[in-house]
């Protein structure tokens, strides 16, 4: 089965993430990145349509202490690129920054706010990341047929809509879930295994997780996913926990202490 596939990245120990969408005052940043008890991915938000040359002395305070998610591309700004345009930024983002290793292909790549070029762009972000032998990580928005936009269900829409390119090429996949932004409360355990285990079939050789999750100054759902647990060998987590910037920085934050809690 598709699902059971050996992935071509070895699967690593459990890893937590969160995201900087904000990066502008870096010493409370750094200080509460190295105070964890485990190394954590750091998805960075580039904002457009800043130049990479803007966040050379961030990744270097950075990367020291975390692995470094680049995200050229926020799902907000995708309409406002050509397909050429997007090519051209994740070209110039992973030149500058050769010590980013993992780069965010598509965000939220379903979402019918990106306009009619997502598959595209999602192509040639592909092939500059691969071809800089860099992994690329694909990031899905999780709806229900309930709350689902004018793309329809995320699952149908990946099917029909994303390439065998990236469907095969990506080395990692972690859907954005937000389930107070759908029907109401976050999906159940049970639905969290079924999610996984979709991603698992549709994208043959990634490692699978979750992505964007979380709500502002929520520590419910803060501990709610960094809980989950998954069976698969390919689950990993990751759980790039949207605020970040406004929750976990600086450590004197309360989440802080809860997120560096569940590090385990």
């Amino acid at each position: 089965m598709a699902g059971d596939a050996t992935p071509t990245t070895a699967a690593p120990a459990r890893v937590y993430g969160l995201t900087l969408d904000a990066v502008d005052n870096l010493p409370p940043i750094v200080d509460a990145l190295q105070s964890l008890p485990k190394r954590p991915w750091v998805r960075i938000v580039f904002d457009y349509p800043r130049p990479a040359s803007d966040y050379v002395s961030a990744v270097a305070a950075i990367a020291p202490f975390a692995e470094v998610v680049g995200q050229p591309a926020d799902s907000t700004y995708c309409a406002l690129m050509t397909v050429d345009q997007y090519r051209a930024r994740f070209a110039s983002y992973v030149a500058t920054l050769p010590q980013i290793a993992i780069w965010e292909t598509c965000n939220e790549c379903n979402g019918d706010w990106l306009g009619p070029n997502a598959s595209a762009q999602a192509d040639a972000a592909t092939d500059v990341v691969k071809a800089a032998g860099k992994k690329a990580l694909f990031t899905p928005y999780w709806n229900t047929p309930t709350c689902a936009d004018k793309n329809g269900p995320y699952l149908a829409w990946l099917t029909a809509h994303v390439s065998a390119k990236v469907r095969t090429g990506s080395d990692y996949v972690m859907p954005s879930i937000y389930g107070s932004d759908c029907d109401g409360p976050e999906p159940s355990y049970a639905e969290l295994d079924a999610i996984i285990a979709s991603m698992t079939a549709l994208f043959p050789h990634a490692l699978v997780g979750i992505g964007e999750y979380g709500k502002q100054g929520n520590a419910a759902i803060l501990q709610y996913y960094m809980s989950y647990q998954n069976a698969s060998p390919r689950y990993i987590f990751a759980g790039l926990y949207w605020y970040g910037t406004q929750d976990l920085v600086p450590k004197s934050q309360p989440l802080w202490q809860v997120f560096a809690s569940l590090m385990r």
